[in-house]
C-alpha cells in the first residue's frame, strides 16, 4: 500500500509533462474537429513542426513538416477555389 501511494504523486507529475510538441499536436488535433478552415489547419502544423525543432526532435520534425505541406497545399487550393 505505501509503494502504490508513493507512485501515485510520480504518476501525476509525469502526466503533467507535455512538451511544446505534444502541446502543440493537441492544439492542430482540436482546431481539425472543430472544422477549422484549411489555411488555419496549416498554420496549426506548421507551428506543430516548428515547436518539435525547437524541441531537437527531427523524426517529429519532419513528419510534421510534411503534414504541413499536405495542409497547406489544400489551403492553396482552397484560396483558388475562392
Amino acid at each position: 500500500m505505501t509503494k502504490l501511494l508513493m507512485c501515485i504523486p510520480a504518476a501525476l507529475l509525469l502526466a503533467g509533462c507535455s512538451s511544446e510538441g505534444q502541446k502543440a499536436e493537441e492544439r492542430f488535433e482540436m482546431v481539425k474537429r472543430n472544422s477549422a478552415g484549411a489555411q488555419q489547419s496549416c498554420d496549426e502544423a506548421e507551428r506543430v513542426a516548428q515547436a518539435y525543432l525547437n524541441e531537437g526532435n527531427e523524426r517529429k520534425y519532419k513528419d510534421w513538416q510534411a503534414t504541413a505541406t499536405v495542409e497547406c497545399s489544400a489551403a492553396r487550393l482552397d484560396a483558388l477555389n475562392d
